[in-house]
């Protein structure tokens, strides 16, 4: 089964020495690999948060694993592929491809709390492009370039253009308080953006002819 590059965790993840000296053991945190069998066809994105693995699948359903690998199949089911899944205070916020993309927010028993519309009416079908910091929740809006900021109840705050952000496939994870990395596919390259300033602080050119699908930044 082939993983996809977006199936990166968010919560409790571990990066540390242990990978340096030992390269056959991967952080705890992405033990929850393992726990993936030919249930989860097609992952896209998944979620670690306090002891529970929430697997999005490219068919629109998310499955629930816990600690001993018991999988909860089609706890969710949306119409569309599941792009991001990210937990906070007990809720977990859903990006959910589409034209327009919509983002859910459910409780952890899969009660629906609140959905809207993002801002983002085209784009690619692969990397994360969600993230929650404090009360504040980050949306990557690749069709229109830029950072779409809501509060936790839907409410759009505020919109930063980016123009680190590709109209291909694009992902962003959370980098400090004030910025945030953003993964282009096409051209392959990773920046930080400032989303304060609206500056780009810097960009790196990757390695061949197509860049990671994802990204993740720890510490």
């Amino acid at each position: 089964m082939e993983i996809k590059a977006a199936l990166v965790p968010q919560n409790d993840l571990e990066v540390g020495c242990e990978l340096a000296t030992e390269a056959h053991k991967p952080p705890n945190s992405m033990q929850f690999l393992s726990q993936l069998s030919g249930n989860h066809s097609n992952p896209v994105t998944a979620c670690r948060y306090k002891g529970v693995t929430y697997v999005g699948l490219g068919n629109g359903t998310i499955n629930k694993v816990d600690n001993l690998g018991n999988n909860t199949a089609n706890f969710l089911k949306l119409p569309h592929a599941v792009i991001t899944i990210r937990a906070h205070m007990d809720q977990l916020f859903i990006l959910e491809y589409g034209a327009p993309y919509k983002i859910h927010v459910y409780n952890l028993n899969g009660r629906l709390v609140k959905s809207w519309n993002h801002t983002n009416t085209s784009g690619a079908y692969y990397g994360n492009k969600l993230f929650v910091s404090e009360n504040e929740m980050f949306v990557a809006d690749a069709f229109n370039q830029q950072i779409v900021i809501y509060d936790l109840s839907g409410k759009l705050t505020r919109n930063i253009p980016c123009p680190a952000i590709q109209k291909t496939n694009t992902s962003t994870c959370p980098a400090g308080k004030d910025c945030v990395i953003i993964t282009s596919y096409s051209p392959p390259q990773v920046s930080k953006f400032n989303f304060k300033t609206g500056d780009v602080v810097w960009t790196t050119k990757l390695a061949g002819a197509y860049g990671p699908f994802s990204s993740t930044c720890v510490g």
